[in-house]
Parts: C-alpha cells; sequence; structure tokens
C-alpha cells in the first residue's frame, strides 16, 4: 500500500536529497511523491497520475522508484534512473571521472579517487559523471568511490 504525500512530507522526505545535491526543489515539488508502509522507498509520478481511479484494483507500486533508504536513516539514495532525469540539475557532489576512471567504472570496478576530485565532494552518495552523461549514484567513502550502479547496466567488455 503506497501513502500519498502532501507537499510538506515531500519536502521533509527530500530536503537531504536537494542539500545534498543541490537539486532544483521547485522542480522536485511539481511532481507528485508516494511513499511505501515501511517508509523504505519513495516513488515518484506525474500530479496528473494520482487523478486516474482505479476501483477495485490493489495497487502494489506507482510511478518511477525515486529513492530508498540509505546507510542512514535520515539518507536517501536515488535510483539510477531517477538521477539520470533530475541530477542535471545538480550543483553539488558531483563527481567528475577522468578519461581513465570511465572504463573500470562502467565495468563496476572500485576507485582510487584523484586529490582534485576529493574536493568537489564528501563522503556518502554522490552523482558519478563523465562529462555531460551521468552514470548514476554510488558512494565515496574517504578516498574511495564505491561503485554502486547495478550490474545489469556495467559493460563487461570494452
Amino acid at each position: 500500500m503506497l501513502k500519498i504525500l502532501n507537499k510538506k512530507e515531500t519536502t521533509n522526505y527530500l530536503s537531504s536529497l536537494i542539500e545534498r545535491f543541490g537539486l532544483d526543489k521547485e522542480e522536485l515539488l511539481s511532481f507528485a511523491f508516494l511513499m511505501n508502509k515501511s517508509k523504505e522507498k519513495l516513488w515518484v509520478v506525474s500530479p496528473e497520475c494520482l487523478r486516474v481511479e482505479l476501483p477495485n484494483i490493489n495497487v502494489e507500486s506507482f510511478g518511477q522508484l525515486f529513492a530508498r533508504s540509505g546507510r542512514l536513516p535520515s539518507e536517501w539514495k536515488p535510483t539510477t534512473n531517477v538521477i539520470q532525469i533530475f541530477g542535471k540539475s545538480a550543483t553539488k557532489n558531483v563527481l567528475q571521472l577522468t578519461d581513465e576512471q570511465k572504463p573500470l567504472f562502467m565495468r563496476g570496478i572500485d576507485l582510487e579517487l584523484e586529490d582534485s576530485q576529493l574536493q568537489t565532494v564528501s563522503d556518502g552518495y554522490v552523482i558519478v559523471k563523465y562529462g555531460k552523461d551521468i552514470f548514476g549514484v554510488s558512494l565515496v567513502q574517504g578516498k574511495y568511490l564505491k561503485n554502486q550502479v547495478p550490474k545489469s547496466r556495467r559493460i563487461k567488455k570494452l
């Protein structure tokens, strides 16, 4: 069962992501958000979708999975699909890969970051990019990038 969040609830749940990545709050709040009963998953839909009546249908999920609860109770990890859409407006904790790192990252390998990269991010989830292409979200711990791109999206041979 999913609960439709009001604007205040949405703002509370999204505030850590907005702050972490410098996302456009107004853009995000133009969408509707739903949460599962266990408060572990957050979905996003266009507000028009909520106007559709589905009598006598038990809906398991609705819209696009937006985020899952993260390492900390107040932390959310956005999904790859969502960050590829909304991450274009991100202004913080965006990690730009080097030419040498790109093929390693695409194969799912964890990376040791360069000092210049560490100056642009802080420990926690980061948006990983190469040029204008957003690859997804991964975890920075110290000087290492823990690759968290889903296995199904990794490239085995380049």
